[in-house]
């Protein structure tokens, strides 16, 4: 009898070390069936995911391919468009410009660009920030000029929309707006003093280590860039329409990888690559003057969870790209989905690979 007490003990022991020992393999087990779900669901060439967790990247894999005529796989280190996520860069630049008393969030921006008409009502940075200024977003015109050879830079963009009346008082709705970044993007460079992905360089990506984002822009010494899809109705894909973005990087022109992605997310969940008081201001709703909460801070959407906590998220659809990032904040937990195809994946599946990794 005492013989099997100390079998049976020792035999728990080792079931519970294995146990402990496998768990991070089970969790990367299903993270890989969610993906491959997900490859399926939404019929994806190729498709890279990274999550991060309490300061380092806890699992990061890639699935299908690069490059479907040359059969060349995802790496961790291929390039994907990731649309509108690149408004969280604008964000980090914003926010660290105005630690340094560079810019003033709630100036009208005219302070930094005097050449920009004047409206009705002030547009304020921090009312471009989060949505509210009343510059509207593409109309089908836009998508006439995808090739944009007339815009040479940030500022060039802007005649795109500038003598367009604002579609409401600013503070009265939430209007979500591509061309409200790129203003914002052409505040950034006139506070800074140097172009706009300069500016991007030297204070995001360089002090978070993000080597394998970049513009994408016209230039064949950009290595590991992915093939952009797009898909017809009977399923059937062919190489996205080549999209200028010398003029709107601000709003939707950077190539990026799901790994360096994370280290964006997670700069934003503890104080030191901003202040905590910054951070405070970027995860606070914006308030409309009737005193209803967008949901949105500066940039970045804000969702309450039913236990306390709040998730942070934002998503990026583009022609031969759709990206998205979540940031849990309690579980200091950020996920990044990234594939080389518009489609309309989003808060569910990263959710869902986040809750994979929350103990």
């Amino acid at each position: 009898m005492t013989r099997f007490i100390i079998f049976f003990t020792i035999t728990i022991f080792l079931l519970n070390i294995s146990i402990k020992a496998q768990s991070p393999d089970n969790s990367a087990n299903d993270a890989k069936q969610a993906a491959r779900a997900m490859m399926e669901k939404y019929a994806l060439p190729g498709l890279q995911i990274a999550v991060w967790q309490n300061g380092k990247i806890v699992w990061s894999e890639s699935f299908g391919k690069a490059d479907l005529e040359k059969n060349l796989p995802v790496k961790s280190d291929t390039k994907f468009r990731v649309g509108s996520l690149s408004k969280l860069l604008t964000v980090a630049a914003l926010m660290r410009l105005n630690e340094k008393k560079l810019i003033d969030l709630d100036a009208p921006v005219q302070k930094y660009i005097a050449a920009f008409p004047q409206k009705n009502f002030p547009v304020t940075l921090r009312a471009l920030a989060g949505h509210t200024a009343g510059i509207r977003h593409y109309e089908m015109k836009d998508f006439m000029n995808l090739g944009g050879a007339d815009f040479k830079n940030t500022s060039d963009g802007l005649r795109l929309f500038e003598g367009d009346a604002l579609k409401f008082e600013p503070g009265t709705e939430y209007f979500y707006s591509s061309y409200g970044y790129n203003l914002l993007g052409a505040a950034i460079e006139a506070a800074a003093k140097k172009d706009f992905a300069k500016t991007i360089e030297d204070e995001v990506l360089k002090p978070l280590q993000m080597k394998n984002t970049t513009g994408d822009l016209d230039d064949p010494k950009i290595e590991n860039r992915a093939v952009f899809y797009s898909r017809s109705t009977d399923g059937k894909f062919s190489v996205a329409a080549k999209i200028e973005n010398r003029h709107r990087l601000p709003s939707g022109g950077y190539l990026s990888n799901a790994e360096d992605l994370t280290k964006l997310g997670a700069a934003f969940l503890s104080p030191g690559f901003l202040r905590k008081e910054t951070l405070g201001q970027v995860f606070t709703s914006q308030k409309l003057k009737n005193g209803a909460e967008t949901g949105v801070g500066i940039g970045w959407r804000i969702k309450k969870k039913t236990d306390g906590g709040r998730i942070f998220h934002h998503g990026g659809t583009i022609e031969g790209g759709r990206a998205f990032i979540l940031i849990d904040e309690n579980s200091k937990t950020v996920v990044v989905l990234l594939a080389n195809v518009m489609t309309n994946f989003g808060e569910t599946e990263a959710e869902q690979i986040a809750e994979i990794f929350i103990k």
